[in-house]
C-alpha cells in the first residue's frame, strides 16, 4: 500500500508537471532573456529563430535561424545580443562616448557578442552545438593574453569533449554494425557459453586458472621487484637507499600474500570443487528452464516504462520554475545570465522523484530476484528433472505478484533509502565546497560515511538476496527470510564465501569471452569501412564492447541468481534431509561431489558441507 500511496503521489506531481511545464524550454532552449526560441515573440513582435545558439563565453544564448556550419572570425560575421541589452553590460560601453565599442574582440571578451563558430551538421534537437570548441577557447584566450588578461577556464569546451565528440559521431555513423555485433553476437556467445559451462572439465579448468592465476601473479610481482631492487642497488647514486629497500619490502609483502593464496586455495580446496559442481548444476538449470532467459527482458521493458515516465517527469519539473537573473564575472567583466529558482515545494518533488527512482528501481529488481528464485527452487526440488511441466516464468511470476509484491517493497524500500540517504550526503558535500565552507576535515569525514553507506548497500543486497530465496522456498516475510538467511550464511561461511568467489570468476571468463569476441568481430568489420581512420575503427570496438557488456549482463544475472539459488537449496536440502538421505540433489551434482567427498548421500549427508 506504501508503495501505491508513493507512486499515486509521483504520477499527481507529474501530472502537475505536465500542466505547468513548458517542454518547449527543453527542446528549443532560452536566450539569454529568458525567452523560449521558435515560440515566444521578440521586441518587434516578431516569433523568435528556432535554434539556440551560444552567444556568450558565460554560456547564455540567443535564437538564430540556423546553425553556422563554418568559423569566423570576422567582425562582420559576429553574432550579437540586442543593442539595449549589450549597453546595460559595463565592459562593452566606450567610456568615452557612452556608446557600444566597436572592437569585435572585445565585445566577446565583455560578453555582448560571439564569433561565428562552426557546428555540428545536425543540431541536437535543436541546440546548435560547436564541433570545435578547443580552438575557439584558444583563441578567445589568446586575445585576452594580447590586451593584458590573464586566462579563464572556459567552459566551451576541452579535449575530453572533442574525444567524446568524436565517439558519438562515429556510433552514430556505425550503429548498425555496434546493434548487430553488440546484440546479436553477444546473445549467441551467451548461450554457446550457458553450453560450455556443461562441457566436462571446461567449467573445472576456468575457474582454477582463475584462482590459480592470482597467486602466480603476486609470486612473479615479487619475483620482478626483487631483480628491479637488485638492479638499482648496483647504480650507486642513481637511486636512494630508501627507494632500494621500498622496492624490496614491495617484492617481499607480494611473496607473503602469495603464500597466503597458496594456503587458503590448499585449505578451501574440496569447497572449490563443490563450488564448481554448483555453477554447473546451476548452469543446467537456466537451461532446462530457458523461459527464465526472457525475464531480464520484462525486466528490461520495467526499466524503460519507469525511465520514459521519470525523465519527462523531472525535465518538466525543471521548467517550472521562475525565470531569474544571475551574474558571473570572466576576464574581469561582469556578465548576467538567466537561472531558474524553485519554490520549497518543487525542490522537495527533485528529491521526491528521486526517492521514488530509487525505491522503484529496486523493486524491480527485487520482483526479478524473487521470480527467478522460484523457478530454480522449484527445478531443484523437482524429483523428476527431466518433466518440468508447470516450471515456467510465467507462473512463477503470477505467483510473486500474488503472493510475494509487499516482500520485494519492502526490501526495496530498505536499499532504496540507503542510495536516497548516499546521494543526499554527496549533495550536502558538493553545497558545502561550492560555498568555500568545506574544508579536509569534512571531506575526510563525508569520505567515511560515503565508504560506510556503500558497504552497507552491498551488504543489504546481499542479505535481500538470499531472503529473497528463503522466501520463494518458505513463503517468509522479509524479515523472517532475511533473519533464515542471515544465520545460514554464519553457517555455511566458507562454503558460501568460496561459491561467491567461484560464481564471480566463471562470470568473469564467461563475460571476458564475449565481451572481447563481440569487440574484435567490430574493430574487423570497422576496419573494412574506415581503412583510413583507426580512431573511428577503436570507437566502433569501444562501442560494441560496451553494449556488449550490458546484453551479457542479462545473461549472467540470471546464470548468477540460479548460482545462489541452487547453493541455498543444496544447503537447505543437506540440512533438512542430510540423515536420511535427500531424492531432489541433481544427479550430476550427486555424482560430483561424491567423487570428491568420498562419501555416499545415503548414508548420512555430505561432510564436505559441515
Amino acid at each position: 500500500l506504501l508503495l501505491f500511496a508513493c507512486w499515486g503521489i509521483f504520477l499527481y506531481i507529474s501530472v502537475w508537471a505536465f500542466e505547468k511545464g513548458d517542454i518547449n524550454k527543453i527542446l528549443y532552449g532560452v536566450d539569454y532573456r529568458g525567452r523560449v526560441c521558435g515560440h515566444d515573440l521578440d521586441d518587434e513582435g516578431d516569433v523568435l529563430k528556432d535554434h539556440w545558439y551560444p552567444v556568450d563565453i558565460a554560456g547564455s544564448g540567443i535564437c538564430v535561424e540556423e546553425c553556422p556550419n563554418e568559423t569566423s572570425y570576422d567582425p562582420s560575421n559576429l553574432i550579437c545580443k540586442d543593442d539595449e541589452d549589450i549597453l546595460e553590460l559595463p565592459g562593452c560601453i566606450d567610456e568615452s562616448t557612452g556608446q557600444i565599442i566597436s572592437d569585435s574582440d572585445s565585445l566577446v571578451l565583455c560578453g555582448g557578442c560571439m564569433y561565428q563558430l562552426s557546428t555540428f551538421d545536425m543540431p541536437v534537437l535543436y541546440y546548435c552545438v560547436l564541433d570545435q570548441p578547443i580552438e575557439v577557447s584558444g583563441y578567445i584566450n589568446s586575445i585576452a593574453n594580447d590586451i593584458g588578461l590573464s586566462d579563464e577556464a572556459l567552459d566551451v569546451g576541452s579535449y575530453a569533449y572533442d574525444i567524446l565528440v568524436g565517439f558519438a559521431q562515429n556510433l552514430i555513423i556505425s550503429w548498425k554494425v555496434i546493434v548487430g555485433v553488440g546484440v546479436g553476437g553477444s546473445a549467441v556467445l551467451g548461450i554457446f557459453f550457458l553450453f560450455m559451462l556443461r562441457v566436462p572439465g571446461y567449467l573445472s579448468c576456468s575457474i582454477w586458472t582463475s584462482i590459480l592465476a592470482t597467486p602466480c601473479i603476486l609470486g612473479f610481482g615479487g619475483f620482478y621487484c626483487k631483480e628491479v631492487a637488485t638492479d638499482w642497488s648496483d647504480q650507486p647514486g642513481k637511486y636512494s637507499d630508501g627507494t632500494v629497500r621500498g622496492i624490496q619490502a614491495l617484492g617481499y609483502t607480494c611473496w607473503v600474500f602469495c603464500s597466503l593464496c597458496v594456503l587458503a586455495i590448499i585449505y578451501l580446496r574440496r569447497r572449490i570443487q563443490i563450488s564448481v559442481g554448483i555453477s554447473k548444476t546451476a548452469a543446467r538449470a537456466v537451461m532446462d528452464v530457458p523461459t527464465t532467459m526472457i525475464y531480464p527482458l520484462i525486466q528490461l521493458v520495467g526499466f524503460v516504462g519507469l525511465v520514459g515516465l521519470w525523465i519527462p517527469s523531472t525535465l518538466l519539473l525543471t521548467t517550472t520554475g521562475e525565470p531569474a537573473e544571475s551574474t558571473t564575472e570572466f576576464y574581469g567583466f561582469q556578465m548576467s545570465y538567466v537561472v531558474l529558482q524553485y519554490s520549497n515545494e518543487i525542490a522537495y518533488s527533485f528529491w521526491y522523484f528521486l526517492f521514488v527512482f530509487f525505491w522503484t528501481s529496486e523493486f524491480i529488481l527485487a520482483m526479478g530476484e524473487i521470480t527467478l528464485a522460484l523457478c530454480f527452487s522449484k527445478w531443484y526440488f523437482s524429483t523428476d528433472k527431466r518433466n518440468l511441466l508447470g516450471i515456467n516464468i510465467g507462473s512463477a511470476a503470477c505467483m510473486t505478484i500474488r503472493k510475494h509484491f509487499g516482500t520485494a517493497a519492502f526490501g526495496s524500500l530498505i536499499i532504496g533509502l540507503v542510495q536516497f540517504i548516499r546521494f543526499f550526503l554527496i549533495r550536502i558535500q558538493q553545497k558545502l565546497n561550492r560555498s568555500g565552507a568545506g574544508n579536509n576535515v569534512s571531506d575526510v569525514a563525508f569520505g567515511c560515511c560515503q565508504c560506510f553507506i556503500f558497504v552497507l548497500e552491498r551488504w543489504l543486497k546481499y542479505l535481500s538476496k538470499n531472503a529473497y530465496i528463503q522466501t520463494a522456498l518458505f513463503s517468509y516475510s522479509y524479515c523472517r527470510g532475511s533473519r533464515d538467511a542471515y544465520y545460514l550464511i554464519n553457517r555455511h561461511s566458507y562454503l558460501m564465501g568460496v561459491c561467491g568467489l567461484v560464481s564471480d570468476a566463471a562470470l568473469f571468463m564467461g563475460k571476458l569471452f564475449v565481451v572481447v569476441g563481440c569487440a574484435i568481430t567490430a574493430f574487423g568489420i570497422s576496419e573494412q569501412n574506415f581503412t583510413e581512420d583507426s580512431f573511428a575503427a577503436i570507437c566502433v570496438m569501444v562501442g560494441t564492447g560496451i553494449l556488449a557488456y550490458f546484453v551479457i549482463g542479462i545473461f549472467s544475472n540470471v546464470l548468477e541468481m540460479a548460482m545462489d539459488s541452487i547453493l541455498i537449496c543444496f544447503l537447505v536440502d543437506d540440512e533438512m534431509f542430510g540423515a536420511q538421505g535427500s531424492r531432489y540433489v541433481p544427479e550430476e551434482l550427486d555424482n560430483f561431489i561424491k567423487n570428491i567427498d568420498g562419501k555416499h548421500r545415503d548414508a548420512g549427508g555430505y561432510s564436505i558441507v559441515n
